[in-house]
């Protein structure tokens, strides 16, 4: 009776649950209070189902009853045999079992791709994605930010892994465990991965079109290069390419088709020096380079310069002072401009006919 009182709005937690999108929270109230899945819910378990290819390893996470009285217990695998307009079948060892979208999302998972999400962490936790480590056991509780590693996690930011979704972790197929969230604070759970369809990418990745980029009403021509803006946790990144009057949202399958440069840009002022390789841009040249480490000076301070497009270096610059010698953002026609000179400065000479 408990969990049917409203707020002080008059709003149920059900209700409250589908407002704020927490489905897993409304399947529990649904199952719990034997009430009718809301269309909302069953619209979000379908396309769920849909979306996932038929072949995929099945993990039941609830055990359930089946004909006859059986049971399927939490742990068995199995493989998504086919999916119709209302059930979905998923192939047990020696068995066959039909459910509805519903009893699905309720008891089983599947093995989908997610995305370690360093533009999601960045926007909501306000600070650098970390290295995380997996667990060989199946944790408690969300992992804390204190335990994650300082250096040389196994995963990184932009990196894509597949498993199962079991709530603040994820299962690997090794049956290791990684983060999906993370707890910053008491009252705050940050997601570190988020379900992706695409190849590894970071926020600030360039990437160039190999053909014609139709979206709508913007056409965007072969060859042009753009910057990954933000990576949006529902499968999608957020693309400014040179040229174009509006930032593109594109699917994640829809980098497959697209080059990815070997470029990552510094997408806003740095407090500390950027990573090894990072574009970033002169405030004195203008001009886009590359960070290099050079070592340590006095006080541990971080030695770096830029390396330019045409293989000449800004003058030797430390931590302490050299971030005033890099500016905000550089522009995608900045970055453009970066890309096809280091590509003449490395293309290979034609010898000349004698």
């Amino acid at each position: 009776q408990q969990l049917q009182l409203p707020d002080a709005h008059g709003d149920s937690p059900l209700k409250l649950a589908l407002d704020r999108k927490h489905w897993d929270a409304a399947r529990r109230l649904v199952s719990s209070l034997a009430l009718p899945s809301p269309p909302e819910l069953r619209a979000v378990d379908a396309a769920a189902v849909r979306q996932t290819p038929h072949g995929s390893a099945v993990r039941v996470r609830e055990d359930f009853a089946v004909d006859a009285g059986a049971m399927r217990r939490q742990g068995e695998e199995g493989t998504l045999e086919s999916v119709d307009d209302e059930t979905v079948t998923i192939q047990f060892a020696g068995e066959l079992v039909t459910q509805t979208f519903s009893q699905f999302a309720s008891c089983c998972v599947a093995e989908r791709s997610y995305l370690l999400n360093g533009s999601t962490w960045k926007r909501r936790a306000k600070r650098p994605f970390p290295a995380l480590e997996t667990r060989c056991e199946a944790p408690t509780g969300p992992m804390t930010l204190e335990a994650c590693a300082n250096t040389g996690g196994e995963f990184s930011e932009g990196d894509v892994t597949r498993g199962f979704d079991e709530g603040a972790w994820l299962r690997l197929p090794n049956g290791s465990y990684l983060p999906m969230l993370l707890q910053l604070d008491e009252a705050r759970l940050v997601p570190a991965l988020t379900l992706w369809h695409g190849p590894s990418l970071r926020r600030g990745q360039l990437v160039r079109t190999r053909e014609e980029l139709v979206k709508g009403r913007t056409s965007v021509a072969p060859n042009t290069v753009g910057l990954v803006r933000r990576i949006d946790e529902g499968d999608a990144a957020v693309v400014d390419f040179e040229g174009t009057d509006r930032w593109l949202r594109l699917p994640g399958k829809s980098f497959e088709d697209l080059e990815l440069l070997p470029y990552v840009s510094v997408m806003e002022e740095p407090r500390t020096v950027p990573e090894e390789g990072i574009v970033a841009l002169s405030s004195k040249r203008k001009e886009c380079g590359q960070v290099e480490y050079e070592g340590s000076g006095t006080y541990s301070a971080v030695l770096f310069h830029l390396v330019y497009a045409d293989g000449s270096k800004s003058i030797k610059l430390s931590d302490r002072r050299g971030l005033r010698e890099i500016s905000g953002a550089p522009s995608v026609a900045q970055l453009a401009h970066f890309v096809r000179r280091k590509e003449m400065a490395v293309a290979p000479v034609a010898p000349v006919a004698p």
